[in-house]
């Protein structure tokens, strides 16, 4: 019986993105200098002449209860561009002259999909609703199966499921910090080079095409919180291909596995598979729902967060460093990976982190929230020519991504599909006055 294993702390280390609090330090007062606001330019109605895209604006929300539906996966059909929606249901698309005449899909796990002609929403905003998907209970007496076996055929199938060949993306990359009101905002557009699913030797490359930072004046109570490995730890939740504990066939049995229910996405059967660590197992390890593919055995998403019974020890694997004159308890880490087709496989589609953590000064009684996340959307799917980025233009994305320097331009910003920010975070920074 295994009661522990002494590569787990590598492992889940792996999957996080690490917190990184340091002392303010002088210079940290220099507030980032950029000439616009990318809230603002995010609410463009339309393009402002004929050589710039038409932008739709529309939330997505389910048809019966009304509720915003989160990271639903928008595409422009007939091509390799897309998006999806924000924690809100809102999404933002630009769409070209070539791409007026065609539609938009819209897919999310349980509900049926949907197209609509770009042509009715090219007017205005729009709220669009999903029908949530009803399964026949004969479908569901069929369907149901052992756990470990369609964990199995779905990872005996990968190299038929997934792309295992060399694939640029084009993603878009935000990351934040929150704590007392105030926001730390980083955003980018990257190219990365993915070698594929089974070519573990091989490591990701990545460059930055644009960048831009938000960062408020420093408060008195402002903690100096950075994300490490933020870009590191969004790769390597691409989990069809880095596989974590609960996936690894030498460590599932430190995972309890049951087939908990039935779902579809695009119209097909899906399997939901929960799992969670054993009880004797003392690690932080993981807890979550794995959606594979009744079908083909694709694992469309996946969702987890690091038990929370055990999620204060996971603390050194979650922070790098903290000054002295603060106590960091973390308090959840959740995570959220969905993958979508293209030509005939799939490709990481969408990853988010989520983690939240009580701070509490020295001689201080109470204490205050953090919030730190970060996400990544595969915007542009190409898999023909791919050429190595040179070496001087690559990044490494474990180091701390809010620090790196690169050119900003206005122009490129009002052409690319974002994550729409959620309000709340726009209600931060209209109301705390960043310098723009």
């Amino acid at each position: 019986m295994i009661t522990g294993n002494p590569d787990a702390s590598i492992k889940i280390r792996g999957n996080h993105a690490l917190l990184f609090i340091q002392k303010e330090q002088k210079d940290y007062n220099r507030i980032t200098n950029i000439t616009n606001n990318p809230v603002k330019e995010s609410r463009k109605e339309v393009a402002e002449n004929d050589n710039e895209p038409f932008i739709i604006k529309a939330t997505v929300a389910d048809k019966i209860t009304g509720e915003p539906l989160a990271f639903a996966h928008i595409k422009i059909t007939g091509t390799n561009s897309g998006t999806v929606t924000n924690t809100e249901g809102a999404f933002q698309i630009n769409i070209s002259d070539t791409s007026a005449q065609k539609a938009i899909r819209i897919t999310h796990l349980g509900y049926t999909s949907k197209i609509i002609p770009i042509s009715i929403l090219l007017s205005r905003e729009t709220r669009l609703v999903l029908n949530p998907q009803i399964i026949p209970l004969q479908e569901i007496t069929v369907k149901v199966s052992d756990p470990i076996k369609i964990i199995r055929e779905m990872l005996s199938s990968r190299g038929s499921n997934y792309s295992n060949s060399p694939t640029r993306l084009t993603t878009f990359y935000r990351e934040g910090t929150e704590y007392n009101k105030s926001l730390d905002l980083t955003e980018a557009v990257l190219e990365v080079i993915k070698p594929g699913v089974f070519r573990s030797s091989s490591k990701e490359q990545v460059k930055v095409l644009k960048m831009r930072k938000i960062t408020n004046p420093v408060k008195n109570d402002t903690l100096v919180a950075k994300l490490k490995s933020s870009i590191s730890s969004a790769l390597l939740l691409d989990i069809a291909g880095n596989l974590p504990h609960f996936l690894d066939k030498e460590t599932m049995e430190l995972y309890k596995y049951s087939h908990t229910n039935i779902t579809t996405l695009d119209n097909k059967l899906v399997n939901v598979i929960s799992f969670v660590q054993r009880e004797d197992i003392s690690l932080p390890l993981y807890k979550g729902e794995l959606f594979i593919d009744a079908l083909n055995n694709t694992m469309v998403e996946a969702r987890f967060c690091i038990n929370p019974r055990h999620i204060r020890k996971a603390k050194t694997d979650l922070i790098v460093k903290e000054s002295r004159d603060v106590r960091i308890t973390p308090i959840s880490a959740e995570y959220i990976v969905s993958y979508k087709p293209y030509d005939g496989v799939y490709h990481i589609g969408h990853v988010r982190g989520d983690l939240k953590f009580r701070v509490k000064r020295k001689r201080s009684i109470t204490s205050s929230p953090l919030k730190i996340w970060f996400e990544m959307a595969t915007c542009i799917i190409d898999t023909k020519e791919i050429i190595p980025i040179e070496k001087q233009e690559r990044i490494n994305p474990s180091k701390v991504f809010s620090e790196t320097v690169h050119s900003y331009d206005t122009e490129f910003w009002k052409n690319f599909n974002i994550i729409l920010p959620e309000e709340k975070i726009i209600e931060i920074i209209e109301n705390y006055n960043f310098n723009m």
